[in-house]
């Protein structure tokens, strides 16, 4: 009988067989087995996936510059956020983060009932967000009520 008189036991699964699935995992998530970021270009201006592998690394990227970060269960909310990147004239790094991406979620407190949301991240570290439809017009209109903030998130 399989598994004997103590029952069926669980058979280890190889280090090497593990190894490939986080790899695999990452590439689908947009990041490397090394962790480095993932860009996709945007004439001149880059989205950046952020992931639970390299939000550090993304937060760490530009200290004295502002980040635009669309958190997002769906994948149609990309070019929108792309012609946004490549318009807005402001200096800041576009990230991008899908629903799947907890830990990265975590760190900003989004859960997946406030997607889509964009999180504006100023230099200082402080959080602003916006959770209207991610339309061109009304997300610039967002980032331009930003820069004329006097906390000058976008410098």
């Amino acid at each position: 009988a399989v598994g004997g008189s103590q029952g069926l036991q669980q058979i280890p699964t190889p280090s090497w067989v593990l190894k490939r699935e986080e790899e695999k995992q990452q590439q689908q998530n947009g990041s490397n087995s090394s962790g480095r970021l993932a860009e996709e270009e945007s004439d001149g201006q880059t989205v950046t996936t952020v992931n639970d592998f390299n939000v550090d690394e993304f937060l760490r990227r530009d200290r004295t510059g502002s980040k635009a970060i669309l958190f997002t269960a769906s994948h149609s909310t990309l070019p929108p956020w792309a012609q946004i990147a490549r318009q807005s004239g402001v200096n800041c790094v576009f990230g991008a983060v899908y629903h799947t991406q907890l830990r990265a979620m975590r760190r900003f407190g989004v859960t997946a009932s406030m997607l889509p949301l964009v999180v504006a991240v100023r230099p200082d570290g402080s959080l602003a967000a916006y959770n209207g439809a991610i339309e061109y017009a009304s997300v610039m209109q967002f980032l331009a009520g930003l820069v004329s903030d006097p906390s000058g998130i976008f410098t």
